[in-house]
């Protein structure tokens, strides 16, 4: 079942660190010298932008609102190079961030479409209303990630996150596929720290999940193709607990143990 298990070590080591831009207070004016801050001064079109060690950004268009009495980016698109020079094209970062009323909506792409990031479509959505507490929270991220030098894999990863005010629970979904695996997630958590999901994998797992908010909780996997299905677990809030098979054996496991989902 670990099959389906995503490893997060390598992966954020391989991508470029391109941060999101938020709004904020602007300082100084922008200097031709140097790529500035997102923080700092002002950007105009054709100038540039920081984007990471290994990258440079070449704005193609921002826009800025005041809201809140800060003045902060509205909107920043920028062409990605892996140049000083900016003679090579490798992708974009689109940013666009608007406030109406009571509610903030959030938007990115980045997207590289040659160069040694390829291929990667990353986006993300947000919504929030601060009035009632509405929250919308989408991400996917699409692409190869070098796992050692000269291994690469092809992954696939999205979610949606909905709340629909304060105090009300959160409903979640979430996709991901690496290397011909699969596996789909649904589920629900809680005010008080309740947590429910159900966990769906190619090879025909399905596994119920409970948790509680001291930290306990149960499970039940389900495969008809798997003669020692369905097998229940419980554990105590170390994650520590007793899994119980069809033919009635029983084996001990440890849940924050990696190896435990092998």
């Amino acid at each position: 079942m670990k099959a389906g298990g995503r490893s997060r070590s390598r992966t954020e080591a391989a991508r470029p660190k391109i941060q999101p831009v938020v709004p904020g207070k602007l300082g100084s004016a922008q200097t031709a010298s140097r790529p500035i801050r997102r923080d700092e001064g002002d950007l105009v079109v054709g100038g540039p932008v920081g984007v990471s060690p290994d990258l440079w950004g070449r704005v193609t268009a921002v826009e800025y609102a005041v809201v809140g009495g800060y003045r902060g980016i509205a909107v920043l698109n920028f062409d990605i190079f892996d140049d000083p020079d900016y003679t090579n094209l490798v992708g974009y970062d689109h940013v666009e961030i608007r406030t109406v009323g009571e509610e903030t909506t959030y938007r990115l792409n980045s997207k590289f479409t040659k160069g040694r990031y390829v291929p990667r479509d990353y986006r993300v959505y947000t919504l929030n209303n601060s009035v009632t507490g509405r929250s919308i929270q989408e991400f996917s991220d699409s692409g190869r990630e070098e796992i050692s030098p000269g291994v690469f894999r092809d992954s696939e990863y999205s979610s949606r996150w909905d709340t629909p005010g304060f105090g009300q629970p959160t409903t979640f979904v979430g996709q991901f596929k690496q290397d011909g695996l699969e596996y789909n997630t649904s589920g629900t958590t809680y005010p008080d720290g309740r947590f429910e999901m159900v966990w769906v994998n190619a090879a025909g797992y399905t596994i119920r999940w409970e948790s509680n908010p001291d930290l306990t909780g149960s499970f039940r996997i389900e495969n008809i193709n798997d003669a020692l299905c369905p097998a229940t677990g419980s554990y105590d809030a170390e994650g520590k607990g007793i899994l119980t098979f069809a033919d009635g054996t029983t084996a001990e496991f440890d849940l924050y143990n990696s190896s435990f989902w092998r």
